[in-house]
């Protein structure tokens, strides 16, 4: 290994949560053994060979392209944003609470953003926020957001209304 880079290790995963990726046709420098939690038979499986890269035989990450309004995704629907360069090139970051409901009466392409990993329970879960549109409806995805947002609160005062007046109306007639 180079000299004069610094000496840490990671599995190809955890290289992807630094904004980069293990360069094509690279060889493991070291291989540990680690546990895995099998899903499907519900138990824990020791001695699993693990990969480990040094960051020499890693490259910045260059993240995929937006196309025909699709929102590029990894294998669970999501997109990965541990860091603002991974933005997928030709969308928005959007922290809207909901946006996916809007989107999806717009038939607008979105998309989750996972922006990290939280530990609790002795397991590791993903942390969300907001959602990823392409960045030629962004404009369009707001304005309906905002439409519903009012739309929503007019809903709740017509609730609190039809409430209050309720009960002067069974006040009045006691």
């Amino acid at each position: 290994y180079p000299r004069d880079c610094v000496f840490t290790m990671h599995s190809r995963e955890t290289w992807v949560k630094e904004a980069r990726t293990v360069k094509l046709h690279e060889q493991p420098y070291k291989m540990v053994t680690t546990m895995k939690y099998d899903r499907v038979k519900n138990k824990i499986i020791k001695d699993v060979p693990l990969e480990l890269f040094g960051i020499w035989q890693t490259e910045a990450y260059e993240p995929p392209r937006a196309e025909n309004g699709v929102v590029p995704r990894n294998g669970y629907g999501n997109v990965e944003l541990f860091k603002p360069c991974m933005l997928p090139h030709g969308t928005v970051h959007l922290q809207l609470p909901g946006l996916n409901k809007v989107c999806k009466k717009l038939g607008i392409d979105c998309a989750l953003a996972v922006v990290g990993f939280d530990s609790h329970g002795g397991w590791s879960h993903p942390v969300f926020d907001g959602f990823i549109v392409c960045k030629e409806f962004e404009e369009k995805v707001i304005d309906a957001w905002n439409i519903e947002q009012d739309e929503i609160e007019k809903k709740e005062r017509e609730k609190i209304d039809k409430r209050v007046y309720g009960n002067w109306k069974k006040l009045i007639k006691g």
